[in-house]
């Protein structure tokens, strides 16, 4: 029996109609309601506060001199956990989940400018009567402490840097797909687990440190009611700013960085140094994009000794 071209083409159109039925089926995911995410993912340190019309979720533990941390794309407060126990006997240990993500949730507003974002982490060290800091900020964290460190060089007395970003680069798949408008609206519905295993896998240098429950915390957060939609806004607004001039930062700055990093390459390490009038670099060569969190006991050391200007320079 002789089969048609137009008939096979049917044929081929509906079956791969079919397979995108059955993985969107497989993959479809409901937001989970905020108050079940709260009650997941909050603790007895777990704080709350309303700024720009946002319920932030934050920890602020320890005593003296403020250290305020900025977590980065798709994470959370806890990728500073194993920080806490080395830094908050000495320090007062600020970390908050950064809108659109972690428990705190999107901006209703849709507005992720980094106008809006200097606005909001302003109101915030304010509400919580933060007037001088330290401040480390992990890949987009690092980005807003930079910024905001120029912007505002009378409240930041030093700054860590971890994996920052800043320079023009292929961006993230995850972040290409979201700024595409059809596909971000799908991807409000279909998640599959699978990507954000493998977005965390890969940010690893050493993926044996990778549990299922670190997996399933980085999924559960994706999914909290309105992050997805946030990511989306969150992500068309992202922009590359490499006009601001970092030269009159002056600032003591450590720039930490994974030499397995796939996302923002080591090589920006030294192009941060060269831009900074001072700046050292310490490379973790078994570390991937979040040095902070797969390395917490030697990165917070490093950290400590920073802050307590006891350091020794690598150059």
């Amino acid at each position: 029996m002789t089969i048609s071209r137009p008939f096979a083409i049917k044929a081929v159109c509906a079956l791969v109609v079919l397979a995108i039925g059955i993985y969107g089926v497989a993959n479809y995911h409901a937001d989970i309601p905020a108050d079940v995410i709260k009650k997941k993912y909050t603790d007895a340190e777990s704080k709350f506060i309303t700024v720009e019309g946002i319920e932030v979720h934050y920890k602020d533990e320890g005593v003296g001199l403020p250290v305020v941390l900025l977590h980065g794309m798709s994470s959370s407060l806890h990728t500073w956990d194993g920080w806490i126990k080395d830094l908050n006997e000495w320090y007062r240990v600020v970390r908050l989940d950064i809108p659109p993500f972690g428990v705190t949730g999107p901006n209703k507003t849709g507005d992720y400018s980094i106008d809006w974002y200097d606005k909001f982490l302003t109101a915030f060290l304010d509400a919580l009567k933060i007037d001088k800091c330290f401040v480390a900020g992990n890949s987009f964290g690092g980005r807003l402490a930079w910024e905001y460190a120029v912007r505002h060089p009378e409240r930041v007395r030093k700054m860590i840097l971890i994996d920052a970003a800043r320079y023009k680069r292929s961006l993230p798949a995850p972040v290409r797909l979201a700024r595409v408008p059809v596909l971000s609206s799908v991807m409000t519905k279909i998640t599959p687990r699978s990507i954000v295993s493998n977005a965390v896998v890969g940010n690893y240098g050493d993926r044996s440190k990778v549990s299922d429950a670190l997996v399933q915390r980085y999924f559960d957060l994706t999914l909290r009611e309105g992050n997805r939609a946030g990511y989306g806004d969150w992500a068309r607004a992202l922009r590359h700013n490499e006009t601001t001039s970092l030269s009159k930062l002056y600032i003591p700055v450590l720039i930490m960085w994974g030499a397995k990093d796939p996302w923002i390459p080591v090589e920006d390490a030294g192009r941060f140094k060269l831009e900074l009038p001072d700046a050292r670099v310490i490379v973790y060569p078994e570390a991937g994009h979040m040095p902070m969190e797969e390395l917490p006991e030697k990165t917070a050391k490093d950290a400590y000794h920073f802050f307590r200007g006891s350091i020794q320079d690598p150059r």
